[in-house]
């Protein structure tokens, strides 16, 4: 045992810090010598695995655009943290990740008239998904979501939507997992030692617990970011 920094609050009692076999503990003594309390406290190490780092944060807000070859990037992550702000759950589905897409791009592609690469299926969806449920270029973002949550079964949107979701998921996680195949981002995702901010699975993504609280309390700081690269790629003044 090491004699910790700090004393107890009471003047008879001091505190003595333990690092043990099965956790690290504070003991308080009297000053004749008798254990008078224990405290268990969090080991260091665990705490420094659940707390971000610089590094994790640059590679989210500097890093993760760096190879980008469409919008879909930006709508991806943008719509992530918007459903995990208003919803507060760890799954999401690509259902409401794709619908969310869709509603946050439209007025990119009808308002904000954004110069999309040719490569981008971003126009060519919404100008198809437009006369086919009954909406409008002026059309909210909320009305959007919603129409496409309602067709979304019976009108098979999940297949036709389908690029927006190619690579992007996988992609994604490059500044934390070297990209080597779909398959390999699947299952590192699923390491909590990657840090990611999410993992993959069959029908949804799961937030990693390190990630939530930062998502939250930085909701406006990274939304602000993402929006402003977004509208310089698509070169929108």
């Amino acid at each position: 045992m090491c004699p910790s920094q700090r004393h107890g609050s009471e003047w008879n009692s001091f505190t003595v810090r333990s690092n043990e076999d099965d956790g690290i503990y504070l003991y308080k003594y009297n000053f004749k010598g008798k254990q008078i309390g224990r405290e268990t406290i969090e080991d260091s190490t665990a705490s420094k695995e659940s707390v971000l780092s610089e590094s994790d944060i640059s590679k989210l807000l500097w890093h993760t655009f760096d190879k980008k070859t469409t919008s879909y990037e930006y709508f991806w992550i943008l719509s992530i943290i918007q459903l995990y702000k208003e919803t507060k759950q760890d799954s999401i589905s690509y259902k409401q990740i794709l619908a969310r897409m869709v509603a946050n791009a439209w007025r990119y592609v009808f308002k904000e008239g954004g110069d999309f690469p040719d490569s981008d299926q971003t126009p060519r969806l919404s100008n198809a998904i437009m006369p086919r449920f009954l909406l409008k270029e002026t059309s909210d973002p909320k009305q959007v979501e919603g129409q496409i949550l309602y067709y979304y079964e019976r009108a098979r949107l999940g297949q036709f939507l389908s690029p927006l979701l190619e690579n992007v998921p996988y992609r994604f996680l490059s500044p934390w997992i070297p990209f080597t195949s779909n398959e390999d981002i699947v299952a590192k995702s699923n390491n909590p030692e990657t840090r990611c901010p999410y993992s993959l699975h069959n029908d949804h993504i799961e937030i990693n617990p390190i990630w939530g609280g930062y998502m939250i309390e930085k909701y406006d700081k990274i939304t602000k970011f993402v929006e402003q690269e977004l509208k310089s790629y698509l070169k929108i003044k």
